[in-house]
C-alpha cells in the first residue's frame, strides 16, 4: 500500500548507496518533496520509488528512490486540538474578585492619607 502522494513531504531515513542510482546524493535527515511515484523493478521487493523535487532525475526513465528510504513528514491537524480546545474563555477576562481583607484595606486607607508622613 502507498502512503505517499505527490506533494507529500518526507524524511529521509536511509541514505546508504543505492543499487539503481550508482551514487547517492540523499542527505540522512533531509526533507524532501514527493514529486512523481513509480513503481521499481520486481527485484526491488515491490516497493514504489519516489522522485523529489530537490533532487532532479537524470533522464525520463530515471527509476525513483525506494520508498523504504522515506517516512512521511506528519503535519498535526489543528482543527481536532481546537474542537477540543476550551470553548468558554470569557470568564478569563474578567477581572478577580478578591476576598475581603478588613487590615490591609484600612491600613492602605491611612498609607494614602499621608497619615505616615
Amino acid at each position: 500500500m502507498c502512503d505517499f502522494k505527490v506533494g507529500d513531504q518526507v524524511v529521509c531515513v536511509d541514505a546508504s548507496a543505492s543499487y539503481y542510482h550508482g551514487f547517492n546524493s540523499l542527505l540522512l535527515g533531509a526533507v524532501y518533496r514527493v514529486a512523481a511515484i513509480d513503481g521499481l523493478p520486481p527485484e526491488a521487493d515491490g516497493t514504489i520509488g519516489l522522485h523529489l523535487s530537490e533532487i532532479p532525475t537524470p533522464a525520463p526513465s530515471h527509476i525513483g528512490w525506494a520508498s523504504r528510504r522515506f517516512k512521511k513528514v506528519q503535519r498535526r491537524d489543528l482543527s481536532a486540538w481546537l474542537g477540543t480546545a476550551a470553548t468558554d474563555t470569557d470568564h478569563l477576562d474578567k477581572p478577580i474578585k478578591m476576598p475581603a481583607r478588613p487590615k490591609v484595606d484600612a491600613l492602605l486607607k491611612r498609607v494614602q492619607s499621608g497619615e505616615f508622613g
